[in-house]
């Protein structure tokens, strides 16, 4: 599994950490997603106002 966070894109709203079912998405000074415990359920994909996240 493959994610990316866009960091140019993203403006670190929050919104990411705010719906992950699994609280896994911390934000530091910028969002950071724990790969090895993601479930692929791309809630957070959906969620971004800025289309900063892609999940392969």
């Amino acid at each position: 599994m493959l994610i990316k966070i866009n960091y140019d894109r993203c403006k670190n709203c929050g919104k990411c950490v705010e719906v992950c079912p699994i609280g896994i998405i911390e934000m530091m000074d910028i969002p950071r997603i724990d790969e090895t415990r993601c479930i692929k359920c791309k809630t957070c994909v959906a969620i971004c106002p800025f289309k900063a996240i892609e999940i392969k």
